[in-house]
């Protein structure tokens, strides 16, 4: 017999997989086995090794928890399953919030950005579109562009509502 379909008999018998009505083994095969084991030390020594743990197994007693042992177990279970039921909770919630934020992200960036795209007026346009009207008070403020003081903007104040205080000159 091959020690390698050997290996594998000793793997099913460690599992107490070999059932002579299911794998087929017969009395023969199980008997070619041990032969087989009695005449190849490797596979009689891994046979050995690997009957250590069953056997060590065999000779202790099984262990028993304390009461206190499955009452932490217990509380360790309640804790973890309490958390996790708050972190679903955040989830839901979070998925349900991330559309909603993500149409005011999207507005406050549109906003923004049609306010730095749209074409806009300098100060000194600005300026002029509130105050001055008429070309005379444009070239006499164009004049004066350099120096905008406080006497300059009430004197283009003073030519563009001339018309309305008559003799006010």
């Amino acid at each position: 017999m091959d020690c390698e379909i050997v290996r594998q008999k000793i793997f099913d018998r460690m599992d107490c997989e070999i059932d002579a009505e299911i794998n087929g083994a017969s009395p023969a095969n199980d008997a070619e086995l041990e032969k087989h084991l009695a005449d190849c030390a490797v596979c009689r020594r891994e046979y050995g090794l690997f009957s250590l743990p069953r056997a060590a197994a065999a000779a202790e007693p099984p262990v028993t928890a304390s009461a206190w042992f499955y009452r932490r177990i217990y509380r360790r279970i309640e804790d973890e399953v309490q958390s996790r039921a708050g972190r679903q909770a955040v989830w839901k919630l979070a998925f349900k919030m991330i559309p909603a934020l993500a149409g005011v992200t999207l507005a406050l960036a549109s906003i923004f950005v049609w306010q730095e795209t749209r074409p806009s007026r300098s100060m000194t346009q600005n300026y002029e579109y509130v105050f001055i009207e008429d070309d005379a008070a444009r070239r006499v403020l164009a004049d004066d562009q350099n120096d905008i003081s406080y006497e300059s903007v009430l004197v283009a104040l003073a030519e563009r509502h001339k018309d309305n205080f008559p003799g006010a000159e």
